[in-house]
């Protein structure tokens, strides 16, 4: 802990990125695959609430990428990425500051 202490104490200021899920991979491989959400939908036997999440870039369940990535024949970095979301960011030396007893 004494480490850590000095790193925050030190002029470095580091930032934690806070990210979250895009699937614009995916929309591009559909139109590859000429396939519209609906019929990737039917395909893996999503309900219209989850393909609605998917297509807001919300979290879903990984049974849910899973049966995409069979249906598309791809891999889960093949339709979504980690993406920083904008403006977010936060400054460890203050949270650090903030948490102190």
């Amino acid at each position: 802990m004494i480490i850590y202490d000095d790193v925050l104490r030190s002029s470095y200021s580091v930032s934690l990125m806070k990210l979250q899920v895009s699937y614009k991979k995916l929309w591009h491989l559909l139109i590859e695959k000429d396939m519209t959400r609906q019929e990737l939908r039917k395909q893996a036997g999503m309900s219209s609430s989850t393909i609605a999440k998917v297509a807001k870039n919300e979290n879903v369940n990984t049974d849910v990428l899973l049966k995409i990535c069979e249906v598309l024949s791809c891999n889960f970095g093949d339709i979504m990425d980690a993406v920083p979301v904008e403006g977010d960011g936060e400054n460890l030396e203050q949270r650090a500051e903030d948490n102190q007893c």
